[in-house]
C-alpha cells in the first residue's frame, strides 16, 4: 500500500467546467447540475475537511433528476473529464495501484462510490489511479459492518508508514524450498 498526494486540483472548479461543457442536447443536464451546485460545493467541504475520515460522510439527499445528472458527469466524456482523468493518471506516482503495489493504474476507483454518492462523481480527491482487479475487488465497499472499520486506506490521506510489514527467509534444506 502507498499513499499518494492528493490532487492539486479544486473539484467545484472541476464540476463546473464538466457542467459547462455539457452541449445543447444535454441542456437538462447542465441546468440541474447549476441548481445543485451549492449543495455540492457544500459536501466538497465537507469532503476535503473530514479526510482521511471521508466513511463518515452522510450522502446528500438529492431527487433522481439530480443523482442522473451527477452521474452523468462521469459517465458522459467531456473535454473537463478526459483532462482530469488524464491528470489524475498520469503522475508518476500513479504508476503503481496504491492498493497491491502489484499492478499498473489503468482506471480510477470513486473512493466514496458513484452509486451512493453520486456528489462526489468528479471530485478530485475522491477519484484514485488504480489497477482494474482492485477496482473490482472494492467495489462499493467502505465500512465493515460488524466493526465499522474500514476496508481500505484512502491513498491520498492516510499515511502508509514505509517499513516492510512481512520478512521471508527463503532457504533450500534437503533440496525442498523453505519459506519461514
Amino acid at each position: 500500500m502507498k499513499t499518494l498526494t492528493a490532487p492539486n486540483l479544486i473539484g467545484i472548479d472541476i464540476y463546473d467546467n464538466i457542467t459547462n461543457a455539457k452541449q445543447a442536447r444535454d441542456g437538462k443536464i447542465q441546468k440541474n447540475l447549476r441548481g445543485i451546485r451549492p449543495t455540492i460545493l457544500k459536501a466538497y467541504g465537507a469532503y476535503i475537511q473530514l479526510a482521511p475520515s471521508v466513511d463518515t460522510i452522510v450522502p446528500i439527499t438529492v431527487r433522481p433528476i439530480h443523482k442522473k445528472s451527477l452521474l452523468h458527469t462521469y459517465s458522459s466524456s467531456t473535454k473537463p473529464l478526459r483532462d482530469l482523468k488524464e491528470a489524475l493518471e498520469s503522475s508518476i506516482a500513479a504508476a503503481r495501484c496504491p492498493f497491491c503495489q502489484i499492478s499498473e493504474s489503468s482506471t480510477l476507483d470513486h473512493y466514496l462510490p458513484k452509486e451512493r454518492y453520486p456528489e462526489f462523481s468528479v471530485l478530485p480527491q475522491n477519484l484514485i489511479p488504480c489497477c482494474s482487479n482492485c477496482n473490482t475487488h472494492k467495489r462499493a465497499l467502505i465500512l465493515d459492518k460488524n466493526t465499522n472499520i474500514r476496508f481500505f486506506i484512502h491513498p491520498y490521506y492516510d499515511v502508509i508508514p514505509n517499513i516492510n510489514f512481512i520478512k521471508l527467509h527463503i532457504s533450500f534444506i534437503n533440496n525442498t524450498l523453505t519459506l519461514s
